[in-house]
Order: C-alpha cells, then structure tokens, then sequence
C-alpha cells in the first residue's frame, strides 16, 4: 500500500503543532504587518531569527491598532520544499489548500502540481473549504488512507464532496470589510449606526458573501439555525443531522459562541458527534472579519466513511 502524506496550510485553523500530533503536514500561512512579514501557526522550534511566528493575541492587537495588515499565501518554495521533504518518505501526496475563492493558494499548488517532477505524486484537491470544514477534510482524507484508498481516489472523492459542508459566521462590526474593501463606506457607515448584524455565507465555489442582516444577535443566531434547518433538507438531503458534524467558529472570544452553542443542542440532537467544538477561525479570515465572529460549520460526513462504519458494525 503506498504511503500517503496529507498537506494542508493555516486556513484550516490547524497549527503546525496540532498538525503534527495528527499526522497532517501544515504549511502557516503568512502576513505582512508594518512591512514586516510573519507566519501564522509558525512551529515554536523554528529559527525565530528567520521567521516571525504570529500567535493570536498579537494578530488582535496589531489589529486592535490599526496597524498595516494583509494576507498572503504560501510561498512557490515553501509548498516545493515540504513536497520535496515529504516525497523522500512517501509515494504520494495529498494537498488539501484554503478555499480558492479566497485566496490563490489552491490556483498555486495546481499549477505546480502539474510540472513534472510532481505529476501523479502530488494531488491537490481544491474542494472550496475554509475553516473546520477544510480541516475535516484532511481528517477525511486521513482516514481514507488507513482504508487502502489512493491519492488519485482521495482526490476524487475530495472533489465530488466539495458542497458537503454549510458555513454561516455573524460579525460585532463592519469596520474590517470596509477595510479590506469588501464592503462600501456608506454601507460600514449604516451598518454601524443601526447596530446591524451581517450574517455571511461561504457559498458553494468558496466564496463569502452576504447571506441576511439581522438586528440583534439572537435574530443572528437564530438566523444561522434557520439556515441549517434549509441546507439539511434542500442540499444535505439529511434533514435530521444523522450524517452532520457540527462545530462553532470564533475570532478571538470563543464565549460569544456559548449561547449559539446551547441552541445548536437543542435544534440537532441527532447529529452524528454528540460533541460540539469551538474551533478558532483562522487569521486570514480574522482579518476581514475583525473580533467578535461567531459562527457554525455543518460538515457532511462522506460515503465511504458512513459506509465503512456500517461494514464494522455488521462484521
């Protein structure tokens, strides 16, 4: 059976550390603040003099000043080095990146994926995620491997799940769209004297729009739940969260998670993980959301998983 690596990068909320406890290969994303550059998740253990690690606390705070601050993708060398490295010990790899339609990292590791040196080693599966739902993917793909599946398979099934997840997220402010241009200053300027609470979508092809304006945070919450409710029936065709993970997301506080989290028990006693995580959002996401996220991701447990706990259970 070939051995498989499974690559992914800070988008997925997975650190390197974490990642390394998991057996899931992290590339940190990176940032340039006051012209500096820094890495999120950066391994504590690498050459500090090198490289500047970005840890939370400090990302709100350069925030919280308004500093200069972008994102950016992994770098040409750093996704070639660790495919070097990693094919020195496996025979195949497989690249679960950040949505593309929020970054080019996914449009990057394809093409290079492409040259020769790479061709049927390296497979990367551009499957739109962000967040938990990318980091479940990686999980998914894990425990593919332990089931004889291929990379080329991994991909396959990587591909055709790329609309198997939900992800709703409200904001405290509209400060940061407006900043990053994602939103217009009249609209921020609106948004801000009636308290209004944007609800966003990641749609289907990765990209985060506007899904609803609530009033309040609970009309927030609320609408979130709603939303699930919807998806479950009309695109999960699972309407009692049988085959559904669940999971919150949070920007800097995960407590403004706790109320949506006691609702989420109530609405989905079914779901498939009778646990809940807080699971962080990752900080190039933080930078256009700002602090005070909350969110939920619905993530669809695949067929070959379901199918494959069901083999066990009858043997």
């Amino acid at each position: 059976m070939a051995k498989i690596a499974i690559v992914t990068d800070t988008g997925s909320g997975l650190m390197q550390e974490d990642g390394a406890k998991l057996g899931i290969h992290v590339l940190p994303m990176p940032f340039i603040i006051k012209g500096k550059e820094y890495f999120e998740g950066l391994d504590e253990s690498q050459d500090p003099a090198k490289r500047k690690r970005l840890d939370r606390d400090s990302f709100f705070k350069f925030q919280a000043d308004d500093d200069d601050l972008s994102t950016s993708q992994p770098s040409i060398p750093d996704i070639t080095d660790l495919w070097d490295r990693l094919l020195m010990t496996h025979d195949e790899i497989v690249h679960i990146p950040f949505t593309s339609g929020l970054s080019g990292s996914a449009q990057t590791a394809l093409m290079l994926s492409r040259d020769e040196k790479y061709e049927n080693k390296v497979f990367v599966c551009d499957n739109f995620k962000a967040a938990s739902a990318q980091l479940h993917a990686c999980l998914d793909a894990k425990k593919l491997v332990e089931l004889g599946y291929s990379a080329s398979q991994i991909r396959e099934i990587m591909d055709r799940e790329a609309y198997n997840c939900s992800i709703y997220a409200t904001l405290d402010t509209l400060k940061y769209l407006k900043k990053g241009g994602r939103c217009t200053p009249a609209a921020a300027a609106i948004g801000s004297i009636l308290h209004l609470k944007p609800v966003l979508e990641l749609k289907d092809g990765g990209k985060l729009d506007k899904y609803a304006i609530a009033r309040t945070s609970r009309q927030a919450r609320q609408t979130m739940i709603d939303a699930l409710h919807r998806d479950l029936i009309e695109k999960h065709h699972d309407p009692d969260c049988k085959y559904g993970y669940i999971s919150l997301l949070y920007s800097d506080d995960p407590s403004y998670c706790d109320q949506l989290k006691e609702m989420l028990e109530k609405e989905f006693p079914n779901r498939v993980r009778t646990e809940i995580p807080y699971e962080p959002l990752a900080l190039n996401v933080c930078c256009h959301s700002g602090p005070g996220v909350m969110g939920v991701v619905l993530y669809e447990e695949i067929k070959e998983l379901r199918e494959s706990k069901l083999e066990k259970k009858e043997a």
